[in-house]
């Protein structure tokens, strides 16, 4: 029962929508599910998109998509105060 599991598991990263859809259920339920840490300190929810949904995200592709066709001209300079865009040291 434990190798089905784990092609099924295996076949769903294989899945873009689906992979997203259960990382943004996740997100969802903590966010729910976590509403007094959220209150208590608001800083808590850039841990739970962190964990939930950062490692789903090509970083860098996303910083050139937000710089747009400056990204090509940029430099280093330019480019590290937009990455990462919320990663956690």
């Amino acid at each position: 029962m434990i190798a089905p599991l784990s092609a099924a598991t295996a076949a769903d990263q294989t899945n873009p929508y689906k992979l997203m859809d259960e990382a943004a259920q996740k997100t969802f339920d903590r966010l729910k599910n976590e509403q007094p840490q959220i209150r208590a300190n608001p800083d808590y929810l850039r841990t739970i998109v962190d964990q939930e949904l950062l490692p789903y995200v090509q970083v860098k592709y996303a910083g050139a998509l937000v710089l747009g066709q400056y990204y090509k001209s940029a430099t280093p300079a330019h480019v590290k105060p937009t990455l990462p865009l919320s990663v956690s040291t």
